[in-house]
């Protein structure tokens, strides 16, 4: 497949060669575009709240996951890459604000009256008042 030391294959080579079924080319991809997702998270994360609490470490890193499996995608250009993975690191931080925003899924069962009927479907039985 691709030499692991050529410096010559573009990032739309590598990705279509990873397209094509290429074991290394993923291995050789994060390299080349690794300082450029970074930028990007970074302006992405500028954009934030101060308190936020992701690093653009974490923002590049969840971004790439979701990125996975890159197979699936027909690549067109470098342009387009980091296009797409822009915005996956968008839809990472747009997660986290909705986290923010909603209450936690505990403190909605807490608000939820306590009827014999929850209790038995969990095998339970209700507290005594």
């Amino acid at each position: 497949m691709t030499s692991p030391n050529d410096p010559g294959l573009t990032v739309t080579a590598l990705l279509r060669a990873h397209v094509a079924g290429d074991p290394d080319a993923l291995e050789q991809l994060l390299p080349q575009v690794y300082d450029e997702l970074r930028r990007i998270a970074r302006r992405r994360l500028q954009r934030e709240r101060a308190d936020h609490t992701l690093s653009t470490s974490e923002v590049v890193h969840d971004a790439f996951l979701a990125l996975l499996p890159m197979d699936q995608v027909d690549w067109q250009s470098r342009a387009h890459f980091f296009a797409v993975a822009s915005r996956a690191m968008r839809n990472v931080l747009v997660d986290i604000r909705r986290s923010w925003t909603q209450p936690s899924r505990c403190s909605r069962l807490h608000d939820r009256p306590h009827t014999t009927a929850s209790y038995s479907r969990v095998g339970g039985s209700p507290p005594n008042n």
